[in-house]
């Protein structure tokens, strides 16, 4: 009986020791537990933010560097929101890679005191997430984005293998529409009248005085390529941008 006591509580022991020694196990709808990762091995970042009545915790870890691993390059996030003491809505990302980029969650100014906005980089598969007013977490494809004037709209361009753009209506709290299927490479957005554009980089316009632009139709959900005068996107207003790469080089949320 003592030994099947004594067995117990090993057996016991490491199970509690696993997300110490292997940065890759665990349970994938835990808390973050700080005594899982003590600061003489782990690098971790914690971010809180308001949003109503809502309080936002943003923690992120990873294996410092001069602990090297097999799970060195990883990143590990919990994006809570809580109401009191009741969790309104949760994320966790258990391995975050930055797959010869950024990774982590971003979360550069707050364009509008509506929404908590952050930018996700890694696993080649970037994201755009918005608490909205309610608490609850969205999460659309992109990465870092821009924002019109009027902080009605919002353009996030993919990071990803794949070129994308979504597209957000932060007046309406709704998707206006996203699409990873262009074949161009793209760089800012711009306003110009009534119209928003993205530019083309590298684009293959035949005139050195001219550049491929995709105007956003916002009724078809669709974005529409055309090449115009070099003088168009001058006069253009360009859109501010956040989380954008001008921050580089960045792991597991921070600046380095």
């Amino acid at each position: 009986m003592k030994l099947l006591t004594t067995m117990k509580n090993a057996i016991l022991f490491l199970l509690l020791l696993i997300p110490v020694i292997s940065f890759a196990q665990v349970d994938t709808l835990s808390f973050y537990n700080p005594t899982y990762y003590p600061v003489t091995k782990y690098s971790v970042k914690i971010d809180t933010f308001s949003l109503k009545t809502f309080k936002i915790e943003l923690v992120q870890v990873k294996l410092k560097a001069e602990q090297p691993s097999e799970n060195s390059a990883y990143c590990r996030i919990w994006l809570t929101v809580k109401s009191g003491n009741s969790v309104i809505d949760k994320i966790f990302f258990p391995e975050c890679d930055a797959a010869e980029g950024c990774s982590g969650l971003y979360s550069e100014g707050q364009p509008s005191k509506d929404y908590i906005i952050l930018s996700k980089f890694g696993d080649n598969a970037g994201q755009l997430i918005i608490i909205d007013n309610t608490g609850k977490i969205q999460k659309y494809p992109g990465g870092g984005y821009a924002v019109s004037d009027d902080l009605k709209y919002l353009f996030s361009i993919h990071d990803s293998d794949t070129s994308g753009v979504t597209i957000f209506d932060l007046s309406k709290n709704k998707l206006v529409f996203s699409t990873n299927k262009l074949k161009e490479e793209l760089a800012d957005f711009y306003k110009s009248g009534t119209k928003y554009f993205v530019v083309e980089i590298d684009d293959d316009a035949t005139n050195e005085n001219q550049t491929n632009i995709l105007t956003v139709d916002f009724i078809a959900g669709r974005l529409i390529k055309s090449t115009v005068n070099d003088q168009y996107v001058e006069k253009a207003t360009r859109l501010k941008t956040y989380n954008s790469y001008t921050f580089s080089p960045c792991s597991c949320g921070q600046k380095e």
